[in-house]
């Protein structure tokens, strides 16, 4: 789902996102700059999914888990 993975942080998640080169990500309508976490984190509040802080290796930061997104993408994919 993310990529292949179970757990991405949200950094690497909106980096993924700015290289859709046919999605909007890149550069954001209001702002006119690429999407930043926190935006993504609004755009998600709707889909009810929000970040968490995750342990990926020896680092802990905020991301998402794949599975968060199984509802939205079974219903509006």
């Amino acid at each position: 789902m993310l990529g292949g993975r179970e757990l991405i942080w949200s950094e690497d998640l909106v980096k993924e996102l700015w290289m859709v080169a046919e999605a909007p990500w890149a550069s954001m309508p209001k702002t006119r700059k690429p999407l930043t976490t926190n935006e993504l984190s609004s755009m998600l509040r709707g889909f009810k999914i929000r970040s968490t802080q995750l342990k990926i290796g020896a680092i802990n930061r905020n991301g998402y888990r794949a599975a968060d997104f199984a509802d939205a993408f079974e219903r509006y994919l």
